[in-house]
């Protein structure tokens, strides 16, 4: 796993009280990205569709580069950066994704299902592809 720490915790509602364990990945995934590998292209920022016009492939240097042009782009125009196959540099078992969602891979998966955790919800991730091919 990235760098993490667990946080105790304790919910309530009106009738009941549970304490649990507060999983905190410490990182931002895009650190661990192969820069040469990923490409990204321009994406609407209302729409979160591509720009369909003249939206040609960039490629980063490393993270600072692409964060440094990322807050760039989205406080100038109304478009940010996004890759349809993100390349990492380490394989992760459980690692962030995207809108507060948390990765993990197929072996993380069957072990969560028989755990027989509340509240859980898993689902395929589809809206693009994770490649650990550059390690």
């Amino acid at each position: 796993m990235p760098l993490h720490s667990f946080r105790s915790i304790t919910l309530s509602s009106n009738t009941e009280t549970a304490d649990y364990f507060l999983l905190h990945l410490l990182y931002d995934n895009k650190v661990e990205l192969d820069y040469a590998k990923t490409s990204f292209l321009k994406y609407d920022l209302l729409t979160k569709e591509k720009v369909e016009i003249d939206n040609k492939p960039v490629l980063f240097s490393d993270y600072k580069d692409f964060r440094n042009k990322q807050k760039e782009l989205v406080t100038t125009t109304d478009f940010f950066y996004e890759s349809e196959r993100y390349f990492y540099k380490t394989e992760y078992d459980i690692f962030w994704g995207h809108a507060y969602s948390i990765f993990v891979n197929e072996k993380v998966k069957n072990e969560l299902e028989v755990s027989n955790l509340k509240g859980l919800s898993i689902s395929e991730f589809k809206k693009y592809e994770v490649d650990f091919s550059s390690i």
